[in-house]
C-alpha cells in the first residue's frame, strides 16, 4: 500500500490549551502597565485654590448705607455733613474703602457748586489713594468745573460715571449723582448765558451746555429763546431783573465809588 498521498501526522507533544475569546470587560479595560501603576501611586491631591483676601471692616463701610440713603434722597447738604464727620476718623484712612465716603462727598460739593471743600476733600487723601483711578477722575472733573472748561466738564463727567458703574458699591448711586451734577452745572450755565449774552451762536451754546442741536433747540424754546435759522443765532429771553436795570442806570452816569460797588455786586449776581 502506497503512503505518498497520506497526510503528515502532527508532531508529538503536550496538548495546547484552547484560547478563550476576550469578554466585554476585558475589551473595555486596557491592561495595566508598570508606568501607570507608578503614576497612580505618586499622584498628588489637586491644588487648593488660594484664599481670597479678607475685606477689612472699616468705619467707611459702616457708614456707607447711611451715605447711600442720603445720595438716593438727593440730600446733598445732609450728605456732606455726615461724610465730613466720619471722614475725620483715621483708623483705616489709607484703605480703599475710604473712597466710598470721599466720592459722594466730592460729588455733593460739586452739585452744590462749592469748589474749595471739594478740592480739600480730595487733597487730604493719603498718598496710596491719591493715585487711585477713581480719585484721578474726580480730580479731572473738579479741575474742569473750577476752570469752567465747559466742554471738558461733560466729557469728564461721562468718564467718571462709567467708572462708578463698574464699582459694586458705588454703582448704587454714583452714576445718578454724576447725572445730578451735570444737570445742576448745565442749569447754572444756562442762567449765566441768559444774563450775559444778548445773542449767541448755536455752536457756542452747544459747547457751553453740552447738548447737541436736536436736544438744545427744544430746551431753549421752552425758555422763550428765539432762533434765527439763516444766521444760526440764538437770542436769549431777557430776564426781568430790576437789579440789572439799576446797574445800567448807574453805569451810564459818572464813575463813582457807588458805581464800583454796584458793578461788583452785579458780577456776583451773574454767578448766583
Amino acid at each position: 500500500m502506497s503512503t505518498r498521498n497520506l497526510p503528515t501526522p502532527p508532531p508529538e507533544g503536550p496538548a495546547e490549551t484552547p484560547v478563550e475569546p476576550p469578554t466585554e470587560i476585558d475589551r473595555a479595560t486596557p491592561p495595566a502597565t508598570g508606568t501607570d501603576e507608578a503614576a497612580a501611586t505618586t499622584n498628588s491631591p489637586p491644588a487648593q485654590p488660594e484664599p481670597q483676601p479678607t475685606q477689612i471692616h472699616t468705619v467707611y463701610r459702616d457708614i456707607f448705607t447711611l451715605v447711600a440713603n442720603k445720595a438716593i434722597d438727593k440730600d446733598w447738604s445732609g450728605l456732606t455733613m455726615l461724610a465730613e464727620l466720619y471722614d475725620l476718623r483715621t483708623e483705616h484712612e489709607a484703605d480703599a474703602s475710604r473712597l466710598l465716603l470721599t466720592t459722594p462727598l466730592v460729588l455733593s460739593y460739586l452739585i452744590l457748586d462749592d469748589i474749595p471743600p471739594a478740592r480739600f476733600a480730595l487733597t487730604r487723601l493719603p498718598p496710596p489713594l491719591l493715585h487711585h483711578p477713581l480719585t484721578e477722575k474726580l480730580f479731572n472733573l473738579l479741575a474742569s468745573t473750577s476752570e469752567r472748561n465747559y466742554p471738558q466738564v461733560y466729557v469728564r463727567a461721562i468718564a467718571l460715571s462709567d467708572a462708578l458703574s463698574e464699582d459694586a458699591d458705588l454703582s448704587i448711586f454714583g452714576p445718578s449723582m454724576v447725572k445730578s451734577f451735570t444737570s445742576s452745572f448745565r442749569h447754572r450755565t444756562f442762567n449765566l448765558i441768559s444774563k450775559a449774552y444778548t445773542s449767541i451762536p448755536m455752536s457756542l451754546a452747544e459747547s457751553y451746555l453740552g447738548l447737541p442741536r436736536d436736544d438744545l433747540l427744544p430746551t431753549v424754546t421752552r425758555h422763550k429763546w428765539k432762533y434765527e435759522p439763516t444766521t444760526d443765532i440764538l437770542t436769549p429771553a431777557r430776564p426781568q431783573n430790576t437789579s440789572a436795570r439799576h446797574i445800567q442806570e448807574v453805569v451810564s452816569g459818572p464813575s463813582t465809588l457807588l458805581t464800583f460797588d454796584v458793578v461788583t455786586n452785579g458780577v456776583a449776581l451773574l454767578e448766583s
